[in-house]
């Protein structure tokens, strides 16, 4: 059997600029909701460039990009790729310093569902689109109102298959350090999206907002005739 290595790189080092021009960003940066409906986290995932296994390597990014070795498990000699042969597109997400949000419960499995989920990009193409990541539900079907931010960070990753000269599959990781984030490395921790819990009018208030509304109405009419 083959042996699988995977590459201990310096991602870092890599040059940036050499890059497609994807961009994983958050669909609604700030949102207001209920006390009692789910807080959704959208993603919008652009590539301007065709990214995908089907291209062949360099698969959509710049040839220099491509991870040269693989290290093997339990070995810290690099082995040079002597060929590419696929491409894995790894969705994910993160959360500086926790995903927990007091008063809501986060679920990341929806059942039954037909919103285009994030997880689904998981494979060896990316879809440019618009895809549900998590839904933060208010606990006892109620949250506490005012504002506060989620530090769910949603990112795309990618690995790299491949041979070396003597047949021995190879595996590497490609890309920024921490993948191509909704964030950047340097604003981890105060990145996320906002979301404003604002408190219901009561009936009788809606009730009295409408009768102000009607009073102000009858009185511009009998300005006008006057």
């Amino acid at each position: 059997m083959k042996s699988i290595a995977i590459a201990i790189a310096l991602l870092a080092a890599l040059p940036a600029s050499a890059f497609p021009n994807l961009t994983v960003s958050y669909l609604t940066p700030a949102i207001t909701v209920t006390p009692t409906q789910d807080v959704e986290l959208w993603v919008h995932v652009e590539s301007s460039e065709p990214i995908g296994s089907s291209l062949g390597a360099p698969f959509g990014f710049d040839a220099s990009d491509l991870p040269t070795t693989a290290t093997l498990f339990g070995s810290r000699t690099p082995i040079p790729f002597a060929s590419y042969t696929s491409l894995s597109v790894m969705p994910g997400f993160g959360c500086s310093p926790s995903c927990d949000v007091a008063g809501y419960d986060l679920l990341s499995w929806f059942p039954a569902n037909n919103r285009p989920l994030f997880s689904n990009l998981a494979g060896t193409e990316v879809i440019n689109g618009d895809y549900l990541v998590s839904i933060y539900r208010p606990q006892a079907a109620q949250a506490p109102t005012g504002t506060f931010t989620i530090p769910l960070i949603p990112s795309l990753h990618f690995n790299v298959q491949g041979l070396s000269a003597s047949g021995t599959a190879l595996n590497a990781y490609l890309g920024p350090i921490n993948g191509f984030a909704a964030c950047n490395l340097n604003t981890l921790s105060s990145c996320g999206v906002k979301v404003t819990v604002a408190a219901v009018p009561e009936p009788t208030t809606l009730v009295l907002v409408a009768m102000g509304m009607a009073g102000l109405w009858a009185t511009s009419r009998r300005s006008r005739k006057a």
